[in-house]
């Protein structure tokens, strides 16, 4: 059984982790100024607990699991249209943003999943063995969110009812049977 927790932070002005909605200052920021972008990364997860153990049983029996949860990740609620004419809609610069909100100032639903397994080894002549294995993922089918509508709009105090709602899911619950053969 092992048990770790991690407490993290982390912030800056550029990220280029997640391309498809980071934007990162060019060489044509204003004198170089990119304090508007200050605030968390987009890989700022503050809190990830992880949770795994195995139990081998006689006769050859073993069962084992992996929890995992951490906090969302960041994101930028962003106006929705091209307010600055840069001709590229919904990026997070600061004059795609309403001038009230900081980058990255919303967060996803925390993800949380509960990985199972259980195998069973056959033995056979001398040191061969067949491995019967049965593994299951995400056992509790939890919804896990990869992505939302971040468009709020040009007024933060009244944002559209779509603001926030789910439009990606990561992997729902899954298994798989495996046989392996060991000489």
């Amino acid at each position: 059984l092992q048990a770790n927790y991690t407490l993290g932070r982390a912030r800056g002005d550029v990220d280029n982790f997640r391309l498809a909605n980071s934007f990162v200052p060019g060489l044509t920021a204003i004198g170089g100024d990119r304090s508007y972008q200050w605030g968390p990364s987009d890989t700022d997860v503050p809190h990830v607990f992880v949770l795994s153990g195995m139990y081998e049983a006689p006769l050859g029996l073993r069962a084992g699991a992996i929890l995992f949860a951490r906090t969302g990740f960041p994101y930028t609620g962003v106006v929705g249209v091209d307010s600055d004419g840069d001709g590229v809609q919904g990026t997070s610069s600061f004059s795609d943003r309403p001038a009230s909100l900081s980058r990255n100032s919303f967060r996803y639903p925390a993800t949380v999943t509960l990985d199972t397994s259980v195998a069973y080894d056959f033995k056979l002549a001398g040191s061969n063995r067949i491995e019967l294995r049965f593994d299951v993922f995400n056992l509790l089918n939890r919804t896990n969110v990869s992505s939302v509508n971040n468009v709020i709009g040009l007024n933060p105090q009244a944002p559209p009812a779509s603001f926030g709602t789910i439009t990606g899911v990561r992997d729902q619950r899954q298994a798989q049977v495996a046989l392996r053969y060991r000489f």
